[in-house]
């Protein structure tokens, strides 16, 4: 979507008071907060589908997530705030671990392990809330001391596509503002997969009367009499607003970093397989620095850490959906490859779950870009990994006027609530305007 020097004749154009481009959570959060207040809003998105990275999607005739598979806590409020009723369910975890198994949230035995750890943790717990440590790498090495401990804390490093040392401190605390709401020590799962959540949002913005166009993509965007003009595929449209996801790039500092991308791996087994008592696995390798900063070097390490998680359940098959990181600059993994990446995830999964790679129906790895290809969307875990002295810009571009969402844009955090909760504060400073 681009920005036109001139303005366009409206004498054609399909009138609203906001127009939205994007329909990922933020563009759905946006979107129902505008609408429910009175506004007429119109939600372009360029793809076939809503969601960005939520929802599901087909693979060899059998169904998978694209990718937000679990939320924090506040996932919940938030969208019972825009008045969408989803039932979610707690998450639990199987956790492997430098040869041993971890259960989170903690059964007894987990319990009794992180009592005898409760010193290192509670460094690693002041140690964030001080800062007197430059970044996660720095607080593990000097101030926590403990490999397993350091391995629970390197799981956000995993989870954000970078080494422990460019997780800054301040950034970590900024996330644990207890006023954003995220919740993320609380995990929890939409029951029905992430697509409910896709279709909750999308039923309400229609119920309160707001226009959804899927399959448009916005082509240009300039002032217009009391707004903008928006010239797209379907037509122009005049609006006295414009939220987008798109094109954040222009606000950001060109010294940011960017995190590794994703690679989605996806499997199948009979629905008489036996099954994990718990909705997820994950392998982790100890010295998270060493093995993601050997892929964020562009060289693969002999163990690396992904998760999987039980996807759809039929009467026939179970799908797993789940991800894993590839060294940097992999996009087109080869054949050699995937079969590496593939072998190396079915032996780990082989100890919980025997005979799991005899069992399969279906299995596929996608690099990052086939992700794109599949989904429409870069599969980045972490979109930037800021310095300490970054903060988030304004909202609206005082350049063109267009408000700007999405992740690492508005509010801390490179995760769903976050993307979702910056399409709220979009428009909520929107409504403040009028």
């Amino acid at each position: 979507m681009s920005q036109a020097a001139s303005t366009l004749a409206v004498s054609d154009a399909t009138a609203c008071d906001a127009l939205v481009v994007g329909s990922g959570l933020g563009g759905l959060s946006a979107a129902i907060r505008l609408q429910a207040a009175g506004r007429r809003v119109v939600l372009l998105e360029r793809h076939a589908w809503a969601g960005g990275h939520c929802g599901s999607f087909e693979h060899g005739g059998f169904r998978f997530t694209r990718g937000c598979n679990e939320f924090g806590a506040g996932m919940v409020g938030l969208l019972r705030r825009l008045g969408v009723a989803v039932p979610f369910a707690p998450s639990t975890t199987l956790l492997s671990m430098g040869g041993r198994t971890w259960r989170l949230p903690p059964d007894l035995a987990t319990a009794g392990r992180l009592l005898w750890r409760a010193p290192a943790l509670l460094r690693l717990v002041q140690a964030v809330r001080r800062a007197r440590h430059a970044d996660l790498a720095a607080v593990l090495d000097e101030a926590v001391r403990d490999d397993e401990v350091a391995a629970l804390a390197s799981v956000m490093a995993y989870a954000a596509g970078v080494p422990p040392s460019a997780i800054r401190t301040r950034s970590m605390l900024a996330e644990l503002q207890p006023e954003l709401g995220y919740e993320l020590s609380r995990q929890v799962v939409p029951v029905g997969g992430a697509q409910a959540i896709v279709d909750g949002l999308l039923d309400r913005f229609r119920a309160l009367g707001g226009t959804v166009r899927l399959g448009v993509d916005c082509r240009e965007v300039a002032p217009g009499a009391g707004g903008f003009v928006v010239r797209s595929s379907a037509g122009t449209f005049a609006a006295r607003e414009v939220i987008t996801s798109q094109a954040h790039d222009a606000l950001k500092p060109p010294s940011l970093r960017r995190g590794l991308s994703a690679s989605q791996l996806l499997f199948a087994v009979p629905a008489t397989f036996p099954r994990l008592r718990e909705r997820a696995f994950a392998h982790m390798p100890l010295h998270a620095e060493r093995w993601i900063g050997s892929l964020d070097q562009g060289e693969m390490p002999d163990d690396i850490g992904f998760h999987l998680f039980r996807d759809q359940v039929t009467d026939d098959h179970v799908s797993y959906t789940g991800f894993c990181l590839l060294p940097r600059g992999e996009d087109e993994p080869s054949e050699a490859r995937v079969a590496q990446v593939l072998g190396h995830v079915r032996a780990h999964v082989e100890r919980v779950l025997p005979g799991f790679g005899d069992a399969l129906v279906h299995q596929a790895l996608l690099g990052p870009g086939e992700y794109a290809r599949v989904h429409g969307v870069r599969s980045e875990l972490s979109r930037v990994v800021v310095d300490e002295d970054w903060h988030p810009p304004d909202l609206r571009d005082p350049r063109t006027g267009l408000w700007h969402i999405g992740n690492g844009l508005s509010v801390p955090g490179q995760h769903a609530v976050a993307a979702a909760l910056s399409g709220s504060v979009a428009a909520d400073r929107v409504l403040a305007r009028a």
